[in-house]
This record gives C-alpha cells, structure tokens and sequence, in this order.
C-alpha cells in the first residue's frame, strides 16, 4: 500500500475513487514535472476564475502544480504560451483554445497534437476544435440558447435578438440555438436584432 503510495505521489499512478489504480501514460526519456498548466482567454472574468479554482483544488490534493496563463484572445501569445511551456516540460495542459469557424486555419491544433504526442496529456475546457480527437470538457451551448430563447418566448416576449461574438464557436452555437427554437415557433430574427461584435475585449 506504501508503495502505491509512493508511486502515486511520484506521478507513476494514478488513483480513480471506485475504480482502480493505474499506470499513468509516459513517454521513454520524458520525466514528470508535476506541473500541470491552464491556458485561458483572461483569469479574472467570463467562468475562468472558477474554472481556475476547481483545477488547483484537485491538483494540489493530488500532489500538482497550477501554472496559470491567459491568452487574452490573442493566437500569437496562446502559442507563444504554449512553446513556453513545451520547454518548461509540463506535464498536462489545460486549456480553452482559441478557435473560430470563420478561420479554422488559425488555430494551435498542430502544436497541441505535438505536445500529446510528445506525452503531454491535453484537455479542451469551453471551445473545442472540430474533427481534432482532443479530450474536452464543454456545455451544450447550442442547447443553452434554445433554453435562453424559450425562457424569453414562455414569458410573452416575441421581439427576440441576440448579441453574440461571431468569431467564438461557442456563442455561434448559441445564435443557432436561439435561431432554431424561433423557427420551430414558426417565428425569425430580425436581421436588425442580430448583432455581432468581434474579439474578446478588454477582461
């Protein structure tokens, strides 16, 4: 049982409540650093300072080290972050990548694979890249604005808009979610009432 211990605190096992211990994944010649990064548009708004916290609460129980990064919604400085930490030699990274439908060729999808290959393990938290097999943990954000939309419709109001940021897949899904509960109403939009914005703003 020491010994399990041991090795878990060493970063060799890892234990899941009710299922087992197992061997974590590691690659010949790499050591483990635990050190664990987060990557996310800006740490002090939006559901980022939250998501901050629940990483270091289970991380620092588990022996593992929060490193924290913002982006600010810039995909220059996100991959700069990142090769920053690929010669830092973490161990996991964290993060909510930045990605756009409008230009799916600007993204840092190629150097997070090359990061996973290397041994990295890597989880998407809030946006996610389309046809990439990343791990990522995300709301049904389509889902939230038909709820959005429907909470609004029940309570009489038919004058029904949106303001959402056009380049940000995860509020794209949400304009379509609003869109598709007011056809199904057999209601639209008004053009006038939808109104998009680019880029994440000052935080």
């Amino acid at each position: 049982r020491q010994a399990l211990i041991n090795l878990s605190h060493d970063g060799w096992l890892e234990t899941v409540k009710g299922v087992g211990t197992f061997c974590r994944t590691r690659v010949a010649g790499r050591e483990l650093s635990t050190n664990i990064a987060y990557v996310s548009f800006f740490t002090g708004s939006y559901i980022f300072p939250e998501v901050i916290r629940g990483c270091d609460h289970v991380l620092y129980r588990k022996g593992f080290h929060l490193l924290v990064n913002q982006s600010e919604y810039d995909i220059a400085k996100e991959r700069n972050i990142l090769l920053n930490l690929k010669k830092k030699g973490v161990d996991g990274i964290v993060i909510s990548p930045i990605y756009s439908d409008e230009h799916p060729e600007s993204s840092n999808a190629d150097l997070l694979r090359e990061l996973r290959a290397q041994g990295v393990a890597v989880v998407l938290t809030d946006n996610c890249y389309p046809g990439v097999d990343f791990s990522c943990v995300r709301l049904d954000d389509r889902e939230g604005g038909r709820i959005a939309a429907a909470h609004l419709w029940e309570r009489g109001h038919r004058r029904i808009g949106i303001f959402y940021q056009s380049d940000y897949q995860v509020q794209q899904a949400r304009r379509q979610g609003v869109e598709e509960f007011l056809l199904a109403c057999g209601s639209t939009m008004n053009e006038a009432w939808r109104i998009a914005f680019t880029g994440q703003g000052s935080h």
